[in-house]
């Protein structure tokens, strides 16, 4: 399910759809971002991952577990499907069949 969350941060208006919630950590795509297409991964403690989709590469060095990375992929028809409702006027995003060929790939 898709959660809408708008909030105002030091007098910038974002959007947030909550993609996924598991009593660890949350995924979210945030609006108005930059490419790639990408979540972050925000965990209980406050810290965040950034992850590109559907490559499930996490950005800035940062490194991801097996768990985290199977509940992206797991998600992946949803994160796109935030990623181009929140993004749909300024970046391309990456398409289902395009997410399925890339995990093809990664997989071998």
């Amino acid at each position: 399910m898709l959660i809408i969350y708008c909030f105002i941060h030091e007098l910038v208006y974002f959007c947030a759809m909550k993609v996924c919630h598991d009593p660890r950590f949350s995924i979210y795509i945030y609006g108005d971002e930059h490419p790639p297409p990408h979540c972050h991964v925000r965990f209980k403690d406050n810290s965040s991952v950034c992850v590109t989709i559907p490559l499930v590469e996490p950005m800035y060095g940062a490194l991801i577990n097996r768990e985290i990375r199977e509940v992206i992929e797991n998600n992946l028809d949803e994160l796109t499907k935030a990623w181009q409702k929140l993004h749909s006027n300024r970046h391309k995003a990456v398409t289902n069949k395009e997410v399925k060929q890339s995990i093809k790939k990664k997989k071998k």
